[in-house]
């Protein structure tokens, strides 16, 4: 059985009460264990949703693999050039003994420098693929913010980000018919989102509704899990 695609959130992360929730903490990296291998993370749930960072900086995110890579690249060619300097002062050094010691002029597969290298090109590899990745951008029914998910869903479709869904959150649905502001608001995010579906031709554009307060415990978050397609 193949596994649901994990969905990358723009601005907020909404799970599923189906769902097994993945809870990241800002920590020291080197206090982590070993990462949990990919089979082992399709056995704990169907999904896993992941909180970017607010859209100015996440296109900043998605080029630290290939800067990082790069680096890491120049890294490890000036450390084979050491190792190799090193290798033939060996060389001469010990002579035929040098022999028996075996060179070193080349990296172990299990550098961390390496290893950490390897396992960013595989980070990016599954962000790009559409069967298992999707990155679904939330905005709210204003004309700024409609404006600047333009801007961002081009970005990510210029890093081959699979994006295929829109998040319309903090919609007024339930306007008291007393109150003309709010009628005025309700009127207001309908020609939004109307507004939205014809910029976003292809994409499947989902509406939240606005709660009375914050998006906070289970009963709140299940509301808003209902109404999500995914």
């Amino acid at each position: 059985m193949n596994p649901r695609p994990a969905t990358v959130n723009a601005d907020a992360a909404v799970p599923s009460p189906a769902r097994t929730p993945l809870s990241v903490a800002a920590c020291d990296p080197r206090s982590l264990p070993s990462p949990p291998s990919e089979r082992r993370l399709r056995a704990t749930a169907a999904s896993f949703v992941f909180d970017t960072a607010p859209t100015g900086y996440t296109p900043r995110l998605l080029e630290l693999p290939a800067v990082a890579s790069a680096t890491m690249d120049a890294t490890l060619a000036v450390r084979r050039q050491v190792r190799r300097i090193a290798d033939s002062t060996r060389r001469v050094m010990f002579g035929p003994a040098y022999y028996a010691v075996g060179s070193r002029a080349e990296p172990d597969a299990n550098d961390d420098l390496v290893e950490l290298k390897s396992r960013m090109e595989r980070v990016k590899e599954i962000v790009r693929d559409p069967d298992r990745t999707e990155f679904r951008v939330v905005l709210l029914p204003e004309a700024m913010a409609i404006r600047e998910t333009r801007r961002f869903v081009d970005r990510l479709r210029a890093f081959d980000v699979p994006v295929r869904t829109l998040l319309v959150n903090g919609v007024l649905e339930d306007a008291d018919d007393r109150c003309d502001r709010c009628r005025a608001r309700r009127a207001r995010h309908e020609q939004r989102l109307d507004e939205i579906r014809r910029r976003f031709p292809g994409l499947d554009v989902q509406r939240l509704p606005a709660l009375d307060g914050e998006a906070r415990g289970t009963e709140s978050l299940a509301t808003i899990a209902d109404r999500l397609r995914i």
